[in-house]
């Protein structure tokens, strides 16, 4: 009894191929079924692969500092399942707890890289260079965020940042990805959100690769690939280090920059969190020599004030983004004290923002 019981019902495994996959087509909207439907035998579990990768591996969400690494390295070395990644979130604050085992460390990434003061990160370290492999093998993911939560979704507090690896260091590892002379990533979407930690240690311009940003092989990779560019990357407290230039601001401002002046079909540009770096941004928007031609999409998220002493966004300067915006709606969602900016949303075919 236990035999038969045991057998797939209806000799599943003698229809063929066409016929097993469309009899098993339900799986594909019951994932707990997929699961158990795999342990029934080899063959099975081989036919319903597709449903699998589908419903569990197409957006997978890792901190590549701990032990996600490994099983990133699992489906990355998978010659099925690393086609069906189509979306990474990159969480460096999330499970910080839960490093590499020790068994494992020296036999997926030698040599280890951790300090005393927290995680040694930059791209020539072993942590990094695994990550770097794994990106690598993932041909069709093309979506990719970096998010300072962690896994319950919240910020960070300020006295666990200097031990966790800054989301900072994460995106420099994505550049030299997609900048990669053999097998580069390809970035269709890129979301940077980075408004919730402190800039004290947090911030490492010396390991943003600014010479890559610039290079050829990843603004061509730009100017093909990148449609989407979320930017948030604006942190809760200024310190006065940004000011006497122990921090190189400019590296950052002239990385962003460069990426959106290489997009040539990025359609949809979200900056969030105004305040004086926000307001630096929309302005080099204004002025940049050349501007996304297809952009349809501008998305805004705080206040905009026209008051010439406020550091942050100006009238005027957004006033000339919306007008260099290309064909279709730029959507605002923000409460505007300024009744001028009314016309040039109204002109390009946008919801008119509330105002008072």
């Amino acid at each position: 009894m236990s035999h038969e019981a045991a057998s797939p019902p209806f000799r599943l495994l003698s229809l063929a191929p066409e016929l097993q996959l469309h009899i098993l087509s339900w799986l594909e909207y019951d994932a707990p079924s997929i699961l158990s439907v795999r342990l029934v035998n080899r063959q099975i579990s081989t036919i319903s692969e597709g449903f699998f990768a589908k419903t569990f591996l197409w957006s997978l969400t890792v901190n590549p500092f701990t032990d996600d690494l490994y099983r990133l390295h699992r489906v990355a070395d998978h010659e099925h399942f690393r086609h069906h990644v189509g979306a990474l979130e990159i969480q460096p604050f999330r499970h910080p707890d839960d490093p590499l085992p020790k068994r494992l460390r020296k036999k997926v990434i030698p040599g280890w890289a951790k300090v005393a003061n927290g995680f040694e990160v930059d791209h020539t370290s072993p942590t990094a260079q695994d990550f770097l492999h794994c990106l690598s093998r993932l041909p069709n993911c093309v979506s990719f965020s970096i998010r300072d939560i962690d896994e319950w979704g919240r910020v960070v507090e300020d006295d666990e940042i200097p031990r966790l690896a800054p989301p900072t260091d994460c995106l420099a590892l994505l550049i030299r990805a997609a900048a990669a002379p053999a097998q580069p990533v390809r970035i269709r979407s890129l979301r940077v959100i980075m408004s919730g930690i402190p800039e004290d240690g947090c911030v490492r311009p010396q390991h943003l690769p600014i010479e890559l940003v610039r290079s050829g092989a990843f603004r061509q990779n730009l100017a093909t690939n990148l449609r989407t560019l979320h930017l948030s990357p604006f942190f809760r407290h200024p310190l006065s280090s940004w000011e006497d230039g122990s921090h190189s601001e400019d590296s950052y401002f002239k990385a962003f920059m460069l990426i959106v002046s290489a997009a040539e079909n990025l359609e949809s540009l979200v900056l969030g969190g105004f305040h004086e770096r926000t307001g630096r941004l929309v302005r080099e928007l204004a002025n940049m020599s050349t501007f996304p031609s297809r952009l349809r999409h501008f998305v805004l998220t705080g206040g905009v004030y026209h008051d010439p002493e406020d550091k942050r966004v100006s009238t005027s300067d957004l006033i000339k983004v919306l007008k260099r915006a290309g064909a279709g709606g730029v959507y605002a969602t923000a409460r505007w004290p300024d009744t001028r900016l009314c016309n040039p949303l109204r002109q390009k075919g946008a919801r008119c923002p509330p105002t008072g």
